[in-house]
């Protein structure tokens, strides 16, 4: 069976999972993505900037938007490469801004998923795949990746490198972990690139690790889940503010009452704050809803959805309330 879900860019569901929301956790993100920019080629090296926090609370979304929006800045597009499964080792999914000058194609933004496995090698390759758009150069040591890293990187105009999902080189252990936490130091001082490190908290430490390393780092933000409202005191706070403006990408707003103050409670006691959850929730319960003919997601509306989709029922349904049926 076809669902709305199923088919999103098509339907009235299309804006709520990928809308983004301009919120003062994304501009923080933002930021730190454009002093990189700014920075490169300003010193004798590059920076490395950490953009940390727990999973969902929005930093690839703002990456995203930020990639774009820096994309149509240059006049250029955003691509993606996606992960090639032949290869042995961990492949990254890569995605890159990229613009044409001349004939020349440039990608001053490069950005690299880190999968399991992330070892000096693996990272190497990873990189340099990005770059030449398929499978990555032969190379023997240290010196010939920094050779080829920056043969390509100053071809290819490259001022800004993500790393996501920084926290896998915490998994691996021993003298490998040290080897690629190297590869981002040298990236800086060989290759003279800012490097953007993205993961979860914790992850700073891995870096920290290593003296000289450590002393690259320039900016540390860190993202945190928001905070329960407090209607009591009027401090609803960001989270019901970030709700506002979710309600107004949903279907039927009006009868959609996610930002007013008992769901709004609920919504944050069922997410504790992490907004890629209730985007995630609102997504799928919007497509229950139309699939059900329910006009609005309110109380209900979302109790039902976990009664179908989770099989939650009575208390140990986060939506309940007594008297419901």
């Amino acid at each position: 069976m076809t669902t709305l879900l199923s088919t999103l860019g098509n339907g009235p569901i299309d804006k709520v999972g990928r809308a983004f929301i301009q919120l003062s956790t994304s501009e923080r993100i933002i930021d730190c993505l454009q002093t990189a920019l700014r920075l490169h080629g300003t010193g004798h090296f590059g920076k490395i900037h950490a953009i940390l926090g727990t999973s969902h609370v929005g930093k690839s979304t703002a990456i995203d938007f930020w990639m774009k929006q820096t994309a149509k800045a240059y006049g250029g597009v955003t691509e993606n490469l996606s992960r090639d499964e032949s290869r042995i080792e961990a492949a990254a999914n890569v995605s890159y801004v990229t613009l044409h000058d001349r004939g020349q194609r440039i990608h001053p933004v490069v950005r690299i998923q880190i999968v399991g496995n992330p070892t000096f090698k693996a990272l190497g390759d990873d990189t340099l795949r990005g770059l030449v758009r398929g499978r990555a150069p032969v190379w023997k040591n240290g010196g010939d990746l920094a050779s080829l890293l920056a043969t390509h990187l100053t071809a290819f105009q490259t001022k800004v490198v993500i790393y996501e999902d920084i926290q896998e080189l915490a998994k691996v252990k021993g003298a490998r972990k040290n080897e690629a936490v190297v590869l981002l130091r040298n990236l800086c001082k060989v290759v003279r690139v800012e490097v953007v490190v993205v993961g979860t908290e914790g992850t700073l430490e891995v870096l920290q690790s290593e003296n000289e390393t450590r002393k690259l780092v320039a900016t540390n933000v860190t993202i945190r889940p928001f905070s329960r409202p407090d209607f009591k005191n009027e401090k609803p706070g960001e989270f019901v503010t970030f709700l506002t403006k979710l309600r107004t990408q949903l279907p039927n707003p009006k009868l959609s009452p996610i930002d007013e103050e008992k769901l709004a409670d609920m919504l944050w006691r069922y997410s504790k704050g992490v907004i890629g959850d209730i985007k995630h929730l609102m997504l799928a319960a919007t497509d229950t809803a139309l699939q059900s003919g329910i006009s609005g997601i309110d109380r209900t509306a979302l109790r039902k959805h976990l009664e179908l989709k989770k099989s939650l029922f009575g208390k140990a349904n986060p939506f309940y309330l007594p008297g419901d049926e």
